[in-house]
């Protein structure tokens, strides 16, 4: 378990693979990112990890991107 906190930011379903790799890119630009990883579920449900450091307001920022269905804090 690690003391960097993480979220799962879930895509909108119908996301390309190109809209993604700007998510990401964008994601990764923001203040106080440390890591972001794109993954899948069992149910295909595409999301990115991202370990970010606290107090800059990412999850919040990330929430109100286009192409993110939804965020939520997760165990990393």
């Amino acid at each position: 378990m690690s003391i960097i906190p993480a979220f799962r930011a879930v895509l909108q379903p119908d996301v390309t693979d190109e809209q993604r790799q700007t998510l990401e890119k964008d994601v990764r630009a923001l203040k106080g990112v440390v890591q972001v990883i794109f993954n899948r579920n069992a149910d295909g449900e595409k999301y990115l990890h991202v370990n970010y450091m606290p107090g800059n307001g990412v999850e919040r920022r990330v929430a109100a991107m286009d192409g993110v269905l939804r965020t939520h804090y997760t165990m990393s």
